[in-house]
């Protein structure tokens, strides 16, 4: 943890003025990174302190002053005097962004969905070409993630081993063909890392994990945002869909294999959770309810609802 002579000292290596105060944000799980609100005489920012910063957290940085240069809504990131967008302070790296007020939770609308979509394509037409070559996690990573702890779940609840049992059925599906467009994926594109104003996107946040991949797949994460509550809302779903075809169209193949993008999405965020529901012995994990919805669906049905608002 960094006390106040420790961000005293940070604030010099940057034009941002003296420290008036500041606030630690408690986080409640180990790997996130520690947070701080520093109030200045120039205003109030906020900083990450990362607890391990590989290549990815480094390329990210330098991808949010990219897009800021492109009028992307990125987060704004406040580089040091030395034009560098993140600096070292006794053995940790840290960075500066603008202060953003998070109080208000954004409820999905169907401008909403549009708009998610919209930054979503833009992002992925700016950075078709942007020089970034390092992946992170694949598909394979999350296909072998799944059989790691596929024998770790027998011993769980039923109605968690009736989702297990649909993913092993499923997701050898979700291969992509080589020749789709790749480009920057923000990996976690969704509601919760959205600012809005006025039914708009005002702010994008939490580039830590950006790496170069299949669009495809990061489409697909996304798409979970058009769940609302634990229903799939087949509304709000055209309408990310619809908004993302406007900046970057989809290729024939991705239109007609939506059903495996959402399929990636709700399996990613259930395996994300899957490990701590093995430990715990229970049906607690992230993402679960949105794969036993979808489960509702064969690939006829759900194309046969998603037409009601949609035509490619």
């Amino acid at each position: 943890m960094l006390n106040r002579s420790d961000l005293e000292n940070i604030l010099d290596f940057y034009n941002l003025g003296n420290l008036k105060s500041y606030l630690t944000y408690p986080r409640e799980s180990k790997h996130l990174q520690l947070c701080y609100c520093l109030s200045t005489t120039t205003g109030k920012y906020f900083l990450k302190q990362y607890k391990e910063f590989d290549n990815f957290k480094h390329h990210g940085l330098f991808l949010v002053n990219y897009l800021l240069e492109n009028n992307y809504p990125s987060v704004k990131l406040f580089n040091s005097k030395n034009n560098n967008p993140y600096t070292e302070y006794n053995g940790s790296k840290v960075a500066l962004f603008e202060f953003l007020d998070f109080t208000i939770v954004s409820n999905m609308t169907k401008n909403k969905a549009y708009q998610i979509g919209k930054y979503l394509g833009l992002l992925h037409k700016q950075t078709e070409f942007y020089p970034f070559f390092e992946t992170f996690e694949t598909y394979e990573y999350y296909y072998d993630l799944f059989l790691k702890y596929y024998s770790e779940s027998k011993r769980l609840s039923c109605q968690l081993l009736k989702v297990i049992e649909y993913i092993k059925d499923n997701i050898e599906n979700l291969k992509v063909p080589d020749y789709l467009p790749q480009s920057i994926c923000h990996v976690e594109f969704t509601l919760e890392h959205i600012i809005f104003k006025h039914e708009k996107v005002f702010k994008i946040v939490d580039w830590d994990c950006v790496n170069r991949y299949y669009s495809f797949y990061d489409l697909g994460t996304t798409l979970v945002s058009s769940f609302d509550e634990e229903i799939l809302n087949f509304n709000y779903l055209a309408e990310i869909i619809k908004g993302y075809n406007k900046q970057r169209e989809l290729t024939t193949w991705e239109k007609e294999h939506i059903f495996e993008a959402i399929q990636f999405g709700i399996f990613k965020f259930f395996l994300w959770g899957l490990s701590e529901a093995t430990k715990q012995n229970n049906n607690l994990t992230w993402g679960y309810n949105w794969v036993e919805e979808f489960m509702k669906y064969d690939k006829i049905k759900f194309y046969g609802e998603l037409y009601k608002f949609i035509e490619f």
